[in-house]
């Protein structure tokens, strides 16, 4: 009797000895790797859009199935909320965030997803603009070069060749003080509310920050500063 009782002692603790060994071996297990990724500084802010992006630094080991940065107007925003879609796989990515209202905060951080879940870069909050028209895509400038500024309309001012106002060519100028302006030496007219300027920066062209201005009377004038043009 007494060798039964020990038998079936020795049987349980081998059993409780399985069973918690099984048990460990599940918490120890590792959970699935995502994504890392970085974003990228926003710039070229304007009204209604900015620009942005990010790095997929590693998949996690699985594919990364899409990517993107996800932007809202509350802190650390995910997928769920307002999003761009830039392809897929690691590596770097732009993304342009469009629909925003402007003079308004966002936060934006890049994501990338796989099946394992979705990964997160750190959070940037940017400030859209608060000029109720004109606004210009900002290019630093190099003394010697031509450089081409693109020119947005926006919700309230449009452009128009000819007619009541001065030629596109006469009106898109940038400038120094009273001293120094420099006039496009070509101008493309995509539409109403869009065109591109091409400027020649000749050797004897000033080094410093200048003022962008278009319209003259009758039509408004609308300025903006900080171009900057360097040698």
């Amino acid at each position: 009797m007494k060798i039964l009782k020990n038998s079936i002692l020795s049987i349980f603790a081998v059993l409780l000895l399985i069973s918690s060994s099984c048990k460990k071996e599940e918490i120890e297990e590792p959970a699935a790797n995502i994504p890392t990724v970085t974003t990228i500084q926003v710039h070229d802010i304007s009204n209604t859009t900015a620009f942005s992006g990010g790095e997929v630094v590693s998949d996690g080991g699985e594919t990364v199935l899409s990517r993107g940065v996800c932007w809202d107007t509350n802190i650390d925003p995910t997928i769920t909320h307002s999003k761009t879609e830039d392809g897929d796989g690691a590596g770097y990515f732009s993304s342009i965030i469009n629909g925003l209202s402007m003079n308004t905060t966002y936060y934006v951080r890049a994501y990338a997803t796989t099946k394992n879940g979705t990964g997160y870069g750190s959070t940037m909050s940017f400030t859209t603009t608060s000029t109720s028209g004109f606004y210009f895509t900002p290019t630093n400038a190099i003394i010697g070069n031509s450089v081409t500024v693109s020119f947005f309309g926006g919700d309230e001012v449009t452009f128009t060749q000819g007619s009541n106002c001065p030629d596109l060519t006469a009106m898109a100028t940038i400038q120094q003080g009273t001293s120094t302006i420099i006039y496009p030496s070509s101008v493309t007219y995509i539409d109403s509310k869009h065109f591109d300027a091409t400027y020649n920066l000749s050797p004897n062209t000033y080094v410093g920050t200048y003022d962008v201005k278009v319209g003259f009377s009758p039509c408004s004038r609308t300025e903006y500063s900080s171009f900057s043009i360097t040698n």
